[in-house]
């Protein structure tokens, strides 16, 4: 069967036979697993049983091919044979997924840039041509720079499908800097959108470059220093820095002869800006002309003159209401008295001054009157505002406007004192700079002044939202604009505003009083206590808001739904079912989803009144969309879904099936055992391993701890005690994959065979596991042998035996073993190893099990040979060999303890028990008994039979103590 992604699929089970009872029938609740993964997951949802029916449905969402098990044991239904292959869904506009192609997002203005576009359906899919054929979608591919504004972008062409399932959108580079490359597709920003891009400038174009000068003005003060600032560009307009070579001339107008520049400085003032500053120290009309390698830049050559003038900033006044506070519309006045460095008038030709009067905020300049003392001629206001562009000193470089004379013969007038005129319409913080020539005035510091909106203008005031239908019993709103005639905002003015109503059938409200928004605009409530028809007037200072009046119709409270807010958590890997309308309140029970916006970071999908959320592949955090509904009268509400996306816990992507050590050594010797790897959505968020051996220890490597880059250093390791011995690894997500790296194992003293490392992984969410085998390569021990140095004997003669190793009488844990015995496997009969036991003086005699008959051997008295066993007692499946001087067999270690146990001693003298153990080479048995043998080690003990207790040196030496029980054992 084949599927596209988020349709429903649905599995049939047939029932062979009829039911004993109704409970049975509807009793169906079968384990479903999709390639082994049980139940919801990333690759299904919505998963239900339909048991009436005995149905199965899902809605597969990832695509490709899987196989389903169902299992139930209770009706024996067990099928591993359904199959099903899914496709991906339609392209889901706000679901693909945008990069730039070879990850390059460095180019120079005028290359060529390349975006690929990876469609995507709802639930995360790679969308391609194969599915959607050779449509183009409409995609918007626009460029900001850091501060917002917007970035040039030439050629922008739509490409199509690449052979690699992309869409490919190409343009041309122009604006230079940081900037953020945003697409869209009917107004929804892609998955990756905006994309960072680095676009370095070109080299720079000389007939691109621009001159301007810190004053607007073309006069300038005899012996003052002249400033211009050139801006280094490329074609594009885009400034390159560094300090680029340019000849600076100066010619005198008309004779074009050169004059000699005094001081001549340059320096980088920012980025792709060049300041040059000179001297001129005689008066006249010149040329300026600054170019390189013979060519010009732009605007040149540029004319200014040198006038002889005395104007001294400090002794200089600026006066006058104009460059305080004042009203919009109203006139502003100020006077400019211009005095030398004696205080005496400093006069100067009027076109020489200049007055910039500027609103930053709107990048708004005023062009003012500007007229000598006393003369009633004068520059005259245009009446116009005019906006233009701002250098990084708040100062507008483009060539001004501002007209200062109405007649050559004007602007030639000479005077001291000034009166400026200007009418501010928009409100605002302005600044005023004044020039004297190219002297600023107030030590080149701005005049700050705030103009405050007018009186409050009617016909371009009103009501700018209400509604029609309100519900009655709670609050409904009415938002109002107060503007003045310059259409400013006009704040501050709510306790002028008055809501009143009336109703025409008798219903009672009660109106609120207006909240100030402080833009312009006021907020106003009012509560109508009952159903009815009101008209609603707001007046300003008894004068009427329109429209007035309005009507508003306010319906039973039940008549409109009460919509509530709705929390939904979801995997970061998994799709969700919201039910928006669950908790909505609505009267006559029917409501409808009439539209909702798209969450930021997930899809959203309708079907019928549900909603279905999938967060884009990586998201987790938080999450929102907002809903409008609707009832059966249509009366409308709207709700906002707080979704909440939690991570999964970390996963093992990587590890390895099977691990090797060696018994009891640190394995692997040198750094850790590779494979191990993590991931986890959040790289900053810590996580938690803890590690476990069930027959083991695990360690860190401590020579990759102490190589360890400081940037590991948040990680800690921390060992837990418990039922096993647990290694805790706290840290981040890069650290703690470094310190997986490092692992370590040794198992438990002299184990060799199957052991199982678990590693349990976990965050705030819940834990994921794996265990990982490792098999531990036995090694053969040496067997032991457990006896004292010393015995003594107590009242022992030739015909009086004693029981030599007598565990009860002497508390002594008389033994034989092998170390690997414990972790021999499968039959433990198969463990055997060869024991012998000698005495050099008297005799013993021994009992032992009948199934040893035909391993033993015997040294008799006076015989150094070992002689099969002939002469025996066997009784009850035991048989008795008596007064031999030697004895061994090969046989269990249970076989040789129970040897040791029965030895009966018979001597009165002097004397020495050897012992002897080999192993025959066993040291273990996994996974082939016959092929885990090696080289046969032995062990051999000798226990000194005495009569009394020695008191010599060398038996001093070996600490021995004489208990009461007759033994001595040596400690």
């Amino acid at each position: 069967m084949e599927y596209r992604a988020g349709e429903t699929a649905a599995i049939v089970v047939s029932v062979l036979e009829g039911f004993e009872s109704k409970q049975d029938e509807q009793a169906f609740n079968p384990s479903v697993s999709m390639n082994g993964v049980m139940g919801n997951s990333s690759l299904v949802t919505g998963l239900w049983f339909d048991r009436n029916n005995w149905r199965i449905f899902f809605m597969p969402i990832m695509t490709g091919s899987f196989h389903v098990s169902i299992n139930d044991d209770r009706f024996n239904v067990h099928s591993y044979s359904i199959h099903y292959r899914v496709n991906p869904g339609p392209i889901y506009e706000s679901g693909g997924a945008a990069s730039w192609m070879g990850q390059v997002d460095d180019f120079v203005a005028g290359s060529k840039a390349t975006v690929l576009i990876q469609p995507k359906d709802a639930f995360g899919n790679n969308v391609t041509n194969a599915t959607e054929g050779q449509n183009i979608y409409n995609f918007d591919v626009y460029a900001t720079t850091l501060n917002g504004s917007n970035a040039r972008l030439l050629d922008i062409s739509n490409k199509g499908w690449n052979e690699f399932g992309y869409v490919c959108i190409t343009f041309v580079t122009v604006t230079a800097g940081h900037l953020s490359v945003h697409i869209k597709q009917n107004n929804n920003s892609l998955i990756g959108s905006p994309l960072p891009l680095t676009v370095h400038p070109e080299a720079v174009d000389i007939a691109n470059c621009l001159a301007h000068w810190s004053t607007e003005t073309k006069s300038f003060q005899l012996f003052s220093r002249m400033e211009t600032f050139v801006s280094q560009r490329d074609k594009f307009g885009n400034l390159v820095p560094g300090l680029h070579d340019f000849d600076i001339e100066v010619m005198q107008k008309g004779s074009l002869l050169p004059i000699p520049l005094t001081n001549l400085q340059y320096k980088e003032i920012s980025p792709g800006i060049q300041s040059f500053s000179f001297t001129v120290v005689k008066p006249g009309d010149f040329i300026l002309i600054i170019s390189a390698f013979k060519e010009m830049i732009m605007d040149m050559p540029y004319d200014f003159s040198i006038y002889t003038g005395y104007c001294d900033d400090p002794h200089s006044r600026v006066h006058g209401p104009g460059i305080h506070d004042s009203i919009a519309g109203l006139d502003s006045r100020f006077t400019v008295s211009l005095k030398d460095a004696y205080q005496y008038p400093s006069l100067i030709e009027l076109e020489r001054l200049q007055v910039q009067i500027t609103l930053p905020s709107l990048s708004l300049r005023v062009n003012p009157q500007i007229r000598p003392r006393g003369d009633p001629n004068g520059t005259q206001p245009t009446g116009m505002l005019s906006y233009g562009v701002f250098d990084p000193t708040g100062m507008t470089y483009a060539q001004s406007d501002f007209s200062h004379d109405n007649s050559v013969e004007n602007s030639k007038t000479t005077s001291s004192d000034f009166d400026v005129h200007y009418v501010p319409e928009k409100t605002g913080v302005y600044e005023i700079r004044i020039f004297c020539g190219n002297i600023p005035l107030n030590g080149g510091h701005p005049f700050i002044k705030k103009v405050h909106p007018a009186n409050v203008n009617m016909s371009l005031s009103g009501v700018l939202k209400y509604d029609k239908k309100v519900s009655a019993g709670i609050l409904n709103y009415i938002v109002v604009q107060l503007m003045d005639s310059f259409y400013n905002p006009v704040v501050n003015e709510k306790s002028r505003l008055k809501l009143e109503m009336t109703s025409k059938t008798g219903a009672a409200f009660f109106p609120c009083l207006f909240n100030d928004n402080y833009d312009g605009t006021y907020t106003g409530s009012y509560l109508a206590y009952g159903p009815g028809d009101f008209e609603l007037c707001i007046s300003f200072m008894q004068q009427k808001v329109l429209p007035w009046p309005f009507k508003v119709q306010a319906f039973d409270a039940k008549e409109f739904p009460s919509v509530r807010d709705d929390e939904v958590d979801a995997w970061e890997d998994q799709s969700a079912v919201v039910n928006v309308l669950n908790n909505d309140i609505v009267f006559d029970d029917k409501r409808t989803i009439c539209e909702f916006q798209k969450p930021s970071h997930g899809s959203l999908l309708q079907y019928g009144d549900l909603l279905r959320y999938t967060p884009y592949k990586g998201f987790y955090g938080h999450d929102k969309f907002v809903y409008k509904m609707a009832n059966a009268h249509g009366n409308t509400g709207h709700g906002c879904v707080n979704i909440y996306v939690r991570t999964i816990p970390p996963q093992f992507v990587s590890y390895p099936k099977l691990l090797h050590a060696v018994e009891d050594t640190l394995s692997p010797q040198f750094g850790g055992y590779p494979g191990f790897e993590m991931i986890y959505s959040d790289p900053t968020e810590n996580i938690s391993v803890i590690v476990t051996a069930q027959k083991g220890t695990v360690f860190l490597s401590p020579l990759l701890m102490q190589l360890w880059d400081p940037m590991w250093t948040g990680i800690t390791v921390s060992k837990m005690e418990g039922g096993d011995e647990r290694l805790n690894i706290t840290g981040r997500l890069g650290a703690v994959n470094f310190a997986l790296k490092s692992l370590q194992y040794i198992g438990n003293a002299n184990f060799a065979g199957e052991d199982t490392v678990a590693l349990s992984s976990s965050n705030i969410n819940g834990e994921g596991h794996v265990d990982v085998k490792i098999f531990v390569e036995p090694v053969n021990d040496p067997p032991l042998i457990n006896v004292p140095k010393f015995i003594i004997l107590e009242n022992a003669t030739e015909n009086k035996g004693l029981l030599i190793f007598d565990r009860q009488r002497y508390k002594f844990n008389f033994s034989i073993g092998d170390p690997d015995h414990p972790y021999f496997t499968g039959n433990g009969t198969r463990f055997r190893v060869m024991f012998s036991v000698e005495v050099s003086t008297g005799t013993f005699s021994a009992k032992l099990p009948a199934q040893l008959i035909s391993t033993t051997e015997l040294k008799l008295n006076r015989s150094k040979q070992w002689q099969p066993l002939v002469t025996f007692v066997q009784i009850s499946k035991h048989f008795t060999v008596n007064k031999v001087q030697g004895i061994r067999f090969l046989g269990t270690i249970n076989e040789c303890n129970t040897l040791l146990h029965h030895l009966v001693y018979y001597g009165d003298k002097h004397g020495v028990f050897r012992l002897r153990v080999n192993d025959m080479g066993w040291h273990g048995c996994y996974p082939n008994c016959f092929g885990m043998m090696s080289v046969p080690l032995m062990s051999e003990a000798t226990v000194h039979l005495m009569t009394t207790i020695p008191l010599n040196p060398l038996v001093a030496h070996c600490k021995l103590f004489y208990l009461a029980s007759n033994l001595i054992v040596v400690v």
